[in-house]
């Protein structure tokens, strides 16, 4: 059903609207589909992500019980919000947290 409605809201012109594709993680997580929920976030530019999509992909990894992605996922979206993404060590952290948590895309 969440597919059909993803479908049915991209072919209207609302699949770059950003609260409608935050919607559609989080109704993605709450069928237990890991693979769309990170493939619809993944899909989000990462200029365009905004508190909202970020907190539903923490609150889906949550609900999943995925609870060190979504702490790795948290201090990222932390990190962004403060400015310091462009932090050489802070890039390396970020990059040791994935890896640790198997998430190395």
């Amino acid at each position: 059903m969440v597919k059909a409605i993803h479908f049915f809201g991209i072919q209207i012109g609302i699949g770059e609207d950003v609260s409608v594709i935050s919607t559609w993680i989080a109704a993605y997580a709450k069928c237990s589909d890991l693979g769309l929920v990170e493939r619809v976030f993944h899909g989000i530019p990462a200029d365009l992500r905004t508190v909202v999509s970020w907190d539903s992909m923490i609150g889906g990894y949550a609900y999943l019980e995925k609870f060190v992605k979504a702490i790795s996922k948290l201090i990222h979206a932390h990190g962004i919000r403060w400015g310091c993404d462009l932090d050489i060590s802070v890039i390396n952290t970020l990059i040791s947290v994935y890896s640790k948590c198997g998430d190395i895309e």
